[in-house]
């Protein structure tokens, strides 16, 4: 599933914000390529939008007619994680 968010700016706080951030990398909405800097920004117009990426959570609850199932019991940590954490960058 892709969720596309879309961020807005206002070009001077953009362009202060770019300035003392270098190594921030936004992207023009658009072609999902074009990289902002300082200067396309001032070439462009008053305001603009870029491509946000955020992270996205979800959480499910259900509610049960009875304390009563037929579930198994639930596996150790240990064991739910695994596979889930990775130290690579």
């Amino acid at each position: 599933m892709t969720i596309q968010q879309i961020g807005y700016y206002y070009k001077e706080r953009m362009i202060g914000h770019l300035a003392t951030h270098p190594d921030l990398t936004l992207l023009a909405t658009g072609d999902g390529k074009t990289r902002l800097t300082p200067e396309i920004v001032k070439a462009g117009q008053e305001n603009g939008t870029f491509e946000r990426s955020d992270d996205w959570s979800a959480t499910a609850y259900f509610y049960l007619n009875s304390p009563v199932d037929d579930l198994p019991a639930i596996e150790p940590y240990e064991k739910r994680i695994a596979g889930l954490i990775s130290n690579s960058k």
